[in-house]
């Protein structure tokens, strides 16, 4: 049987292609990635229609905050269905360095096997933002990246235009916006996905089918969340 939870150990590594074309490589220490080591972590267990949730929130720096609330998260997660929620685990709220944003800045991920303490099992991780410092994106975009624009001015975020660069400017309440309404869906998407096509068939799609997949779902989320309100 098909362990879903069993761990590449190649993920993040340079074998894997990772960094290959970066000056810069994001770290790994023994079997950790990256984004399972966490400074300081507090962890509480949530259960949410029944199934039980361990939500991992990371100390922040002085200049970062999470825009999700742990309570913000379940009001969402509990208008997902609920046979959607298979094993997954862990919710991860957890702070950025400096070099991750440069090389590989996400609002959040879906990880197939995050280890945290004893466990492993999947999860979904939200980053805590840094509200002071804008960031930037070439004009010259692909049209997946220009509607992507388009939904940041919907949620609320400011865009302007330098000549050659789309800067956006964040605050709190838009990236709530973002990542509540937009990220933690797609997430979920994605893990609904990879639990119909299971590991190594979901990682051989091609990448725009995976992104479809988990826009619609989360519009379907959305959609719902909207006739709740």
């Amino acid at each position: 049987m098909r362990n879903p939870t069993r761990r590449n150990k190649n993920i993040g590594t340079a074998k894997q292609g990772h960094g290959q074309n970066n000056a810069l490589t994001l770290p790994r220490s023994g079997d950790k990635v990256y984004y399972e080591k966490l400074v300081d972590p507090v962890a509480e267990t949530r259960t949410v229609n029944g199934h039980a949730f361990l939500f991992v929130t990371e100390k922040t720096k002085p200049e970062y905050q999470h825009a999700c609330s742990v309570d913000d998260i379940i009001a969402v997660i509990a208008a997902i269905l609920k046979e959607d929620y298979g094993d997954l685990r862990f919710i991860v709220l957890r702070q950025p360095k400096r070099k991750e944003e440069i090389l590989s800045a996400v609002w959040g991920r879906f990880v197939p096997a995050y280890a945290f303490g004893k466990e492993t099992a999947p999860a979904i991780i939200l980053e805590a933002v840094n509200y002071k410092k804008p960031f930037k994106c070439s004009k010259k975009l692909s049209v997946e990246w220009k509607k992507e624009i388009d939904r940041l001015v919907a949620d609320g975020h400011k865009v302007t235009d330098d000549g050659r660069n789309y800067i956006i400017h964040c605050d709190l309440n838009s990236v709530r916006n973002t990542q509540l309404y937009r990220t933690l869906p797609h997430e979920f998407g994605h893990y609904v996905h990879y639990c119909a096509h299971g590991r190594e068939q979901w990682s051989n799609l091609p990448r725009a089918e995976k992104k479809a997949f988990a826009h619609a779902y989360a519009a379907r989320v959305r959609e719902g969340l909207a006739r709740e309100s």
